[in-house]
């Protein structure tokens, strides 16, 4: 589920584009290290990104990552802040966690030396020390679906008395604009589209038969201990969420 926000990334850097053909083998291999896909599956010659996403490919997005730092090393990282992750959504009324974002300051602040592209194919799909809560990744797909507003979510609209008196209002806000072009986001929306609609996509038989068009993106939360949970962020109708 964090794919989504390495392909923004790509596409914002110009290392790839909507057209970009690549390709997810079973494994690849960087800085001594095998990285593999699921079951270490695979597809066969060129594919579209959108085709990567559906089937969920590290292969793909590890390599991805690494060519967006060559040409902009804090590009991803700091795209993640601008999603809203490692810092309090502004929710209200709850003990928010922030997350960690393991940016060059993050990592030497905790003894871990600074960022590199190791730390960055890692960081690629979700791993290393980057955290993220349930209501980060939700507002997040939300800033990809409407077009790049990240807004500051709300359990409180407005409250009243019995007799209808307004004792407290709380207007929609917005927290920042995304700085990828709109284009770009719907290019992700079609990927994500891809995850349940292509035969081969991870989202695919859940949603089969289910009337209305979704876009969304299975993941993995590690939990820190043998069993991960599985998670499905998404919004629908995608083509108008």
């Amino acid at each position: 589920s964090f794919k989504p926000f390495t392909l923004a990334a790509a596409l914002k850097t110009g290392v790839a584009t909507p057209q970009s053909l690549v390709t997810c083998p079973p494994t690849w291999q960087y800085s001594g290290f095998t990285f593999r896909n699921y079951m270490d599956h695979s597809l066969p010659g060129q594919v579209g990104l959108a085709e990567a996403m559906a089937f969920s490919c590290n292969t793909t997005y590890m390599p991805l990552a690494y060519d967006v730092y060559v040409a902009q090393e804090t590009a991803l990282t700091d795209l993640l802040k601008e999603f809203g992750f490692g810092a309090a959504t502004g929710i209200g009324y709850l003990i928010e966690e922030t997350g960690i974002v393991p940016d060059g300051d993050w990592l030497a602040a905790n003894g871990r030396g600074g960022y590199s592209g190791f730390e960055q194919v890692q960081l690629a799909i979700g791993q290393g020390a980057f955290l993220g809560t349930p209501l980060q990744l939700a507002n997040a797909f939300a800033a990809i679906g409407n077009g790049g507003t990240l807004w500051q979510p709300r359990i409180v609209t407005a409250a009243t008395l019995p007799d209808g008196t307004v004792v407290q209002e709380v207007p929609p806000t917005v927290t920042r604009e995304i700085s990828v072009a709109p284009e770009h986001l719907a290019f992700v929306t079609d990927t994500l589209q891809a995850v349940v609609t292509l035969p081969y996509g991870t989202g695919t038989s859940a949603f089969a038969g289910f009337g209305i068009p979704v876009a969304g993106k299975s993941g993995t939360a590690e939990t820190g201990t043998p069993d991960p949970h599985a998670w499905f962020p998404a919004y629908a109708p995608a083509d108008a969420p």
